[in-house]
């Protein structure tokens, strides 16, 4: 089985502050990873991957994610699955932040991510994961998933969306 949790990026990391209420994401990052924490242990999750990766969080200054410190402090094996620079070339999938391309784009780009993520956990098939990514991914990367076979338990398509400044 695969749990997936939809999240607000900026919730995600311990990083830059931005598009989350400053004051208070220390207190929102933390309820989250707490949250994580009590998934893992009411699913009896044995496996923890995340839409992210090292040059991510170098980049938003982060040394870590909410599910990575999750998954470490219950000891539960934990994977980056968001490609880095390299991969993203070799996949063709642009470098630079892609916000500002058309929907049709951005839904080709989200599928060869998606994709490559399934990949990256292929090898785990069996256990019961908990998968972390953006809240655009939850629908689509469920149906691929459904359609590879796994069964898909989505527990939350968007976690903190309250906390996203309008």
């Amino acid at each position: 089985m695969i749990h997936l949790i939809g999240v607000n990026h900026a919730i995600q990391h311990n990083g830059f502050k931005r598009r989350i209420n400053k004051d208070k994401a220390d207190e929102i990052r933390d309820e989250f990873k707490n949250y994580i924490l009590k998934t893992i242990k009411e699913e009896k999750i044995s496996y923890v991957a995340e839409e992210s990766n090292p040059e991510v969080l170098k980049l938003l200054e982060a040394t870590s994610t909410m599910a990575e410190l999750a998954a470490k402090a219950l000891k539960i094996p934990y994977k980056y699955v968001e490609p880095e620079t390299k991969t993203r070339i070799a996949l063709e999938i642009p470098a630079e932040n892609y916000e500002h391309f058309s929907d049709n784009e951005k839904e080709k780009i989200y599928r060869i991510r998606e994709k490559y993520w399934f990949e990256q956990i292929q090898d785990v098939i069996g256990s019961n994961i908990l998968f972390i990514c953006g809240p655009a991914h939850i629908d689509s990367f469920a149906e691929l998933l459904q359609q590879k076979q796994w069964q898909v338990s989505i527990l939350v398509d968007y976690w903190g969306k309250k906390y996203v400044p309008t």
